[in-house]
């Protein structure tokens, strides 16, 4: 779920490994290997069609709480979700409901909506969901240093940048 920069890269990744992808964003794309949904009337053909679930999306109105029941239960029985987006799209009751009734067989967290993590909360204790400590993509001090540099000096000499938010779509 979400294929912009980064879930393109996660979908191309897989897709070489020969896994079978699908993937689902606001907007139409084409991604060589990945079939491709989009828009509100695919979604759920989306779901029925993936075991597994990356989600990637950016946080907005549409997208905040979107890991809920009613998605879980578009997916296949036994099914699987991986939040690497914000801990603000997903449900948590929902997700251990999903688990208890079988309808879901397992997660990876790595955002959570209160961070860190309460050591109370009973997602450290469910062998079903796997805690990962925030860290879905290690950023390379080098290379960003240099993008950030490059940056500068393109505003500097009133060129174009790349990676402004569009304030219209939140993202």
């Amino acid at each position: 779920m979400g294929l912009g920069k980064i879930g393109r890269q996660i979908a191309g990744l897989l897709s070489s490994l020969g896994y079978p992808i699908n993937g689902w964003a606001r907007s139409p794309r084409d991604i060589k290997g990945v079939t491709c949904y989009h828009g509100s009337d695919q979604f759920t053909d989306f779901l029925g069609a993936s075991r597994i679930v990356i989600n990637v999306l950016p946080l907005t109105d549409a997208t905040t709480g979107i890991l809920n029941m009613q998605t879980f239960s578009r997916m296949p029985k036994g099914g699987h979700i991986i939040n690497i987006g914000r801990g603000e799209h997903l449900d948590e009751t929902a997700l251990l409901q999903a688990l208890d009734q079988g309808q879901l067989a397992g997660a990876v967290l790595d955002v959570f909506r209160q961070e860190p993590l309460p050591e109370s909360h009973p997602f450290w204790t469910d062998a079903r969901i796997h805690v990962t400590p925030h860290i879905s993509g290690a950023t390379n001090l080098d290379q960003a240093m240099k993008q950030i540099a490059a940056k500068i000096k393109a505003l500097q000499e009133g060129k174009a940048i790349s990676g402004i938010v569009d304030r219209r779509t939140g993202y």
